[in-house]
């Protein structure tokens, strides 16, 4: 749950269960059900809630059931609410990926839509069901970042083509703004404990460099992304090296570029895998990565152009990102280098 924690959380109870999947058509018998996201928090006098739940049915068929109240659900860092009509959108860009071949789970119609309107406890909520996606490999492993980069290639090519458009976008708006405040990835941790010549020296590259990002980056092909795969997050790896993916909720339009060195950076430093990316040669790691990707989709002159100067910028963020998480765990010698890999991306 949140840190705002309802007086009287919302429960789920079998017959919620019952006539969500049967509204959605599915008419097999609960075996049983296990909740995997129980998320509530007090907005004044509205909730906020995400409930995610596996449903076992008979025959060992599982589905995921949402009900998610995001009318009052805002996010962090754009400060969007996202509607009923948003999460129809992006259902639809889910559908659309998944019609053109990409491995994502099928998604179930209410009555023509993708989301049911539904009570729970009094509490209004949209509800989606989709099909399980299992992952057979828990792990990411460095021979990962090829099949990773053609994925996120795959999706932008698509996404492209079909001109997916959900309607809202939440990092391109903050580049637009240039909203990028380099010392809010550091809120909460003790700065103290980092060179300050190193972090006055970082503010001020991060600066220059984000003035000439904020000009490119309007111009650079946009369109619908999932926004939130790297590593093994959102992603269901098959036995066979293909990797599925889910969870479309903070789905947007976003610049592509922005969102293929997300997914990068997101997974070079991707603190939950502090004993693998020791051992991974992340120069050739990133090579693999990106030969996947315009081996799908062939970067832009824009692009290219644009390259160097993105990919510095947001290493030193992921870098800095980084720095920030080691000191929240103790780890000072850690930070410090990370502020050192960040100063190199710069400079």
């Amino acid at each position: 749950m949140g840190n705002n924690k309802t007086d009287t959380p919302v429960s789920i109870r079998r017959e919620d269960l019952s006539a969500v999947l049967e509204g959605f058509g599915i008419s097999k018998e609960i075996r049983r059900w296990h909740i995997l996201t129980d998320w509530q928090e007090r907005r004044g006098e509205a909730v906020a809630l995400r409930i995610i739940v596996e449903v076992t049915l008979t025959g060992d068929e599982r589905k995921i059931v949402r009900f998610m109240n995001e009318r009052q659900f805002i996010l962090d860092i754009s400060r969007l609410v996202i509607t009923t009509e948003t999460i129809e959108r992006q259902c639809a860009f889910s559908d659309t990926l998944r019609e053109n071949g990409l491995l994502v789970p099928q998604r179930y119609l209410y009555d023509g839509h993708y989301c049911m309107d539904y009570r729970l406890d009094g509490i209004p909520c949209d509800v989606t069901v989709e099909s399980w996606l299992e992952n057979t490999q828990p792990r990411f492993r460095q021979d990962m970042f090829g099949p990773l980069g053609r994925l996120i290639g795959k999706i932008h090519h698509i996404s492209e083509l079909e001109h997916c458009r959900i309607g809202f976008s939440i990092v391109y708006n903050e580049v637009e703004k240039g909203a990028m405040d380099f010392m809010r990835l550091f809120s909460g941790t003790d700065t103290s404990l980092l060179p300050a010549e190193d972090l006055h020296r970082l503010q001020h590259l991060h600066d220059e460099k984000k003035t000439f990002i904020a000009a490119i980056w309007p111009k650079l092909p946009k369109s619908s992304v999932q926004g939130d795969i790297y590593s093994c997050n959102n992603l269901a790896w098959q036995t066979d090296g293909t990797p599925g993916f889910y969870d479309f909720n903070i789905a947007a339009d976003e610049v592509h570029l922005g969102d293929m060195l997300h997914a990068w950076f997101r997974t070079a430093y991707d603190v939950n895998y502090e004993a693998e990316r020791q051992s991974w040669d992340l120069p050739c790691c990133w090579e693999q990565y990106l030969a996947g990707y315009t081996e799908i989709r062939p970067f832009t002159i824009l692009e290219k152009q644009a390259l160097g100067e993105a990919y510095a910028l947001l290493g030193a963020i992921y870098a800095a990102k980084y720095a920030a998480e080691q000191l929240r765990r103790g780890e000072t010698e850690q930070a410090v280098r990370a502020v050192s890999d960040a100063l190199e991306y710069l400079e």
